[in-house]
Order: structure tokens, then sequence, then C-alpha cells
């Protein structure tokens, strides 16, 4: 495994930051900031191209996160992801042509996801259903674990399974994140 520590501000225009190349169960690739107060700011997307990466303490301002197919055993932990007037993490597969397609085992932990818009300038949600989201697990993906993450301030759900077929998950109505939170729990 590597570490590749990311400092002050990344911003590709136009483009996703991506991270290409795989670890393994025992050695991980860890893309980080130095810490929770130090957190780089990446303008733009997230696009992890690989297996077995743990991405923490960053600050993703105003992009994507698209984890797709065919990567497996991404984590993201302790970062902020917010102000995009799109859903934030997208995580699946286009292609639903094989059973085999899946993307699984991703861990989406201890971050703050908020600002899903659009919002009028005094902070209020702008008029009209925009449907964007906090985290969206659509076709192909399996073993998606989102836990004791503040997912707040979405103009869509917090958390919507099952979009488009194909991902599974406990409740397929998760509760609308427009007033300040939502709160997933597993019993």
């Amino acid at each position: 495994g590597e570490v590749v520590e990311i400092h002050g501000t990344y911003n590709p225009p136009g483009l996703d930051l991506r991270i290409s190349g795989d670890g393994t169960p025992t050695n991980p690739i860890f893309i980080r900031g130095s810490g929770v107060g130090t957190r780089p700011v990446i303008q733009g997307g997230l696009r992890p191209n690989g297996n077995y990466h743990i991405y923490e303490n960053l600050d993703v301002d105003g992009g994507v996160v698209k984890m797709l197919y065919p990567y497996h055993h991404v984590s993201f932990r302790h970062s902020e992801y917010h102000n995009i007037d799109s859903s934030q993490f997208q995580i699946g597969t286009w292609d639903t042509s094989s059973s085999s397609n899946k993307v699984h085992h991703i861990v989406i932990y201890n971050n703050e996801i908020h600002h899903h818009g659009p919002f009028e300038p005094d902070g209020s949600f702008s008029p009209g259903e925009r449907d964007t989201h906090g985290v969206i697990p659509f076709a192909g993906s399996e073993d998606i674990w989102i836990l004791n993450n503040n997912i707040h301030h979405n103009h869509g759900d917090g958390i919507q399974l099952n979009r488009g077929g194909g991902a599974t998950g406990s409740d397929p109505t998760p509760p609308r994140s427009e007033e300040h939170t939502s709160e997933l729990q597993s019993h």
C-alpha cells in the first residue's frame, strides 16, 4: 500500500481528481489530508480508479463522488462533501448486462455531507423539486455501508436506495433531509 497526502487546494477545471492503482486487503492505498483541521480542498469531483482505497480528511467542495463499476473495497471517512447542484455520492454501474458487474464493499463513514442544491442566497431551498441526494447506491451496488454521517440540506433525500433497481437495503424510503439531518441507524 501507499499513502498519498494532499495539501492545499486542488482545482482541476472541469475534471475529477482520479487516483489510480490497486491496494490489497492488507496494504490499502490511503488518499488523505494531514488531519481534520487541515483538510485539503478538492474543487471538483472525486473518482476512485482502483480497489482497496481509503479516502480520509478531505474537503470535496462542488464535485460529485462517482464510485462506478468495476471498483470495490473503497472507504470514505472523516471528510466533508458539499456545495453541488447534483447528488453527491453515486455508487453503482450503468452496465447491468451481467449480474457480476457490481460495485461492492464501499464504506461511507463519519462524514459531513451537505448542501446539494440549489439554494437561495439566504440559505433556503430554491423552489421546485431538484431530487439531489446525499448518497445514491443504485443498480449494481451491494455491501454499501453508510455509517455515522451527518447528511443534511439536500434538495432530495439524504440517502436514496434502489434508484433504478438493483440496490438493496432495509428501508427503500429513507427520511427526507430537507429539515436538518437524517440519521440511519442499524438495530
